[in-house]
């Protein structure tokens, strides 16, 4: 039986897929588009809300725009093979608009229902837990940033080291050759990617800024050791609060949907025969 985690999951996306297609191609063609298959488009609107804080950047631009040309002409083509006609298809459309009813019904109760635990709770519930906090790989604390060019990364580089984290994003926030940037960016080592940027973490003292690299192709890097815990540690619940924070709330969001489905359960003639 699937898990209601990932039938959660396998809603979603759905849900996203057919909110993403009908927005982008209902459109009037009379309105601003940057892509268009046939007589469907993709309006300039639905592209800037979509990218949200990274419409500013040209690479996000470009990949969000393929990818939508991609599944377009994918789904034009599947008209013209008159799959949507096919039983499988209506089949599964059929089971998906309950996916996405219950999905959306869960999605309305959780947002009546919105978990603010207090520090001290979430305290708590570390003190209780700890041991399931116990680290399986070593974890960093960083700050990042990432450019599509070398010198403004250079750029970004030399300001840091004259001053704070805090002020030299606030100098750099509006040049729009920066990718990303987090402050105080917690990393699993199988999530410091390639081999020669963990190498490059790894030799960093405390608070030490990274030279300018290649975290990929036209992506240039620069990072700030602050911590780092070591496997098979438990770390402080200061460094980790945040990931205590979310597992708490997943774990009240559980409880809420059991409690919930339960309690619809016994509203409803419900007959199982075994």
């Amino acid at each position: 039986m699937i898990s209601l985690k990932l039938r959660l999951k396998i809603s979603f996306f759905l849900l996203t897929l057919v909110l993403f297609t009908t927005s982008c191609t209902r459109k009037e063609q009379t309105e601003d588009y940057v892509a268009k298959v046939e007589e469907h488009t993709l309006t300039t609107a639905v592209l800037d809300s979509a990218l949200g804080d990274y419409n500013n950047k040209s690479m996000y631009k470009e990949e969000f725009i393929n990818d939508w040309v991609e599944k377009e002409v994918l789904y034009q083509e599947a008209i013209k093979e008159n799959i949507i006609a096919e039983p499988n298809y209506i089949s599964l459309v059929k089971r998906s608009e309950r996916e996405l009813a219950a999905t959306l019904l869960i999605e309305k109760y959780l947002k009546n229902k919105p978990i603010n635990p207090a520090t001290d709770e979430i305290k708590k519930y570390f003190d209780v837990y700890k041991s399931d906090f116990r680290l399986t790989d070593d974890l960093y604390k960083l700050n990042l940033a990432s450019f599509v060019n070398r010198e403004s990364a250079i750029r970004f580089r030399n300001l840091l080291i004259e001053s704070r984290w805090e002020n030299t994003i606030k100098i750099i926030k509006s040049d729009n050759t920066l990718i990303e940037e987090f402050a105080n960016k917690l990393f699993y080592s199988y999530q410091i990617k390639p081999l020669a940027f963990q190498k490059i973490v790894d030799n960093l003292l405390l608070n030490e800024v990274s030279i300018v690299f290649d975290s990929e192709p036209s992506k240039f890097t620069v990072v700030q050791f602050l911590e780092k815990y070591n496997r098979n540690s438990i770390p402080s619940f200061e460094f980790i609060q945040n990931i205590v924070r979310e597992r708490f709330i997943t774990v009240k969001r559980k409880e809420l949907i059991k409690n919930y489905i339960e309690s619809l359960i016994s509203d409803y003639k419900v007959e199982i025969k075994r």
